[in-house]
């Protein structure tokens, strides 16, 4: 129980001892002191730390001394460690004590003094934006809440030489362009062959096919403008004819009338299909004659009203 209560307590010991380490090493490179509200950034040599900080390093030095020599029996690894980076602190900060002058720690405060007053401006300047932002917030809702219409604030118009100028640019950029692209145009494509020239030459199937078409159509355009002079006197005659036509055709039916009123008895008409709307039907009944005279007199001036027709 004691041996695990020792090696507890020594590790604690090596624990504190490692982060006094880290809190001298850390100082050497970078501090924030206590008595000054100054974050240095990363890199910082000790040349460009005011007297206040110094005196803390060794004091952070001395600490780290003090708990060493304490806990220490055997002196390990990390005791030792602790030791040397105390020692080499305590040794640069006496050298640049002894060095350093007034005037120096004078100008070094000067120059941290200018760059916490830029930073300062910066402060206020954003400080003074956000409150016109909350300003400016608080009265779009006051006119909501009123139910005025929201303020919108005009656009600048833009100046007639920024105008110009813009169509300067675009009209150099499309020049450029259209440069490059010539000449892209002319690497990429190339000239005409002969054999293309010759393709290009042989009559295609289609302009073939159409050509005796052409030939064609000449002929039957004349033959259309003859056509009118010719249809009078052919009209003329027709006309002639129609009016003797009507003559002999009702002789004709006449003759066949007597004949078929003859041949009424003797010849007898097969059976057909049609229907018996036709006159024959009328007076032939089964393919032979009606004797019913009323009958065959009704069919045969329905004949003749058809001819006649």
């Amino acid at each position: 129980m004691r041996a695990a209560a020792s090696a507890d307590k020594l590790e604690e010991d090596e624990r504190q001892i490692a982060a006094l380490t880290k809190r001298v090493t850390e100082g050497r490179v970078t501090r924030l002191s206590e008595s000054s509200s100054v974050v240095l950034d990363l890199g910082v040599e000790a040349e460009e730390l005011p007297a206040s900080d110094l005196n803390q390093r060794l004091a952070d030095a001395v600490a780290a001394i003090r708990r060493v020599s304490k806990v220490s029996k055997g002196l390990s690894g990390c005791s030792k460690k602790a030791l040397k980076e105390a020692t080499a602190s305590i040794m640069e900060s006496a050298q640049l004590l002894m060095t350093r002058t007034t005037a120096e720690e004078t100008t070094l405060l000067r120059a941290q003094n200018k760059k916490l007053a830029s930073q300062m401006a910066e402060l206020r300047k954003e400080h003074e934006e956000l409150k016109e932002e909350m300003a400016n917030f608080r009265r779009e809702q006051l006119r909501r809440e009123v139910g005025l219409p929201p303020t919108t604030t005009p656009q600048q118009p833009q100046l007639p030489s920024q105008d110009a100028e813009l169509t300067r640019l675009i009209r150099q950029e499309m020049a450029s362009f259209n440069a490059r692209f010539s000449v892209l145009e002319g690497r990429i494509l190339r000239p005409p062959l002969a054999g293309d020239q010759a393709n290009s030459q042989v009559p295609t199937y289609a302009a073939q096919a159409a050509a005796p078409r052409a030939s064609k159509s000449a002929p039957a355009a004349g033959a259309a403008q003859k056509a009118p002079h010719a249809a009078q006197p052919s009209q003329a005659g027709s006309a002639g004819h129609k009016k003797t036509t009507p003559t002999a055709a009702s002789q004709r039916k006449a003759k066949k009338e007597a004949k078929l009123a003859k041949n009424a008895g003797s010849t007898s008409r097969p059976a057909t299909s049609e229907s018996a709307t036709r006159p024959e039907a009328e007076f032939f009944v089964d393919g032979k004659p009606s004797k019913d005279l009323f009958t065959r007199n009704l069919g045969k001036k329905k004949i003749s009203l058809e001819f006649s027709a």
